[in-house]
């Protein structure tokens, strides 16, 4: 199967999310060491779902990649998974203008994945 444009763009879009998951991982745990502000018991558990789903992302995409018609369904799921858990850890704290920024994000995302593949 040849690669499409669309699907380059949710190959893209998938990547793009496994690094900005990736940083906020390690941003996770940098700040977290340097602060001195953290509980083994709550951030392992953090960066191990963060680990997990950049791994997932990842899979993921090589699937899209490929055209494989077993990835498309669970890369539209881990897209709703994540907008409900940046939902859930970003709307605790901090500015509410980045926490709907980082939500629309991930929901164009989903979109544009979805999008990509709902012709093909």
């Amino acid at each position: 199967m040849e690669m499409t444009f669309r699907r380059l763009v949710a190959v893209w879009l998938a990547s793009l999310q496994a690094l900005v998951l990736l940083a906020i991982a390690l941003i996770t745990l940098v700040g977290s060491v340097v602060t001195q502000d953290f509980e083994v018991r709550v951030l392992l558990p953090e960066l191990i779902l963060y680990a997990a789903f950049v791994a997932l992302l990842v899979w993921l995409a090589l699937g899209l990649k490929k055209g494989r018609a077993w990835a498309r369904a669970p890369m539209i799921l881990v897209q709703l998974l994540m907008i409900g858990i940046s939902y859930e850890d970003f709307f605790q704290s901090g500015d509410l203008i980045w926490q709907t920024i980082s939500i629309l994000l991930f929901g164009l995302a989903a979109l544009g994945i979805w999008a990509a593949f709902s012709t093909d």
